[in-house]
């Protein structure tokens, strides 16, 4: 006899409402992709040009580029929410 309980395949561990997981997961993709690859850009630009961008300087050009994303994302994900 097996005393291990089978899981149901519709039962979930942790429950999300109304999708918020796979918000906050199109909310990191649209913000941290493209930082990551214009702080890339930007940081090979500069070797090319033989500029050298200390980290912290390309750390922070890609954090306001995540953050003004996030901030657009978000405002028009909430925007597409009202009008439903």
């Amino acid at each position: 006899m097996n005393s291990v309980r089978q899981l149901d395949r519709s039962e979930t561990v942790a429950r999300v409402p109304n999708g918020l997981l796979a918000k906050l997961t199109g909310l990191a993709i649209v913000s941290l992709v493209p930082a990551i690859f214009w702080t890339g850009v930007l940081a090979l630009v500069g070797f090319m040009l033989s500029i050298n961008f200390s980290a912290q300087a390309l750390f922070f050009v890609g954090l306001l580029i995540a953050i003004f994303l996030s901030i657009v994302f978000g405002s028009l994900a909430l925007s597409s929410n009202s009008q439903n």
